[in-house]
């Protein structure tokens, strides 16, 4: 299944930079991040903060519940 990529005013067009992660927030800490946005589900771009950059929540369908947060760099899958 592809990722589904998100913002919370829908919408997509052709992907030429793709998203990255670059650090997660883990345990109340903010880390170097090994994970990339294909191994989940969904990922939902949340808007852009002035220390951290580009802020995402990510999750898998069986456990939505289940979250990720992210700061990375947004990329085209997000564009309207």
């Amino acid at each position: 299944m592809a990722t589904k990529f998100m913002t919370l005013n829908e919408g997509k067009t052709k992907v030429e930079n793709t998203t990255s992660f670059d650090k997660q927030l883990w345990n109340g800490r903010i880390e170097i991040s090994e994970y990339t946005p294909d191994i989940f589900d969904n990922v939902l771009f949340l808007g852009n903060d002035g220390d951290y950059g580009d802020v995402f929540k990510a999750w898998n369908n069986e456990s939505p519940e289940a979250f990720w947060i992210f700061f990375g760099e947004k990329g085209d899958e997000f564009n309207d």
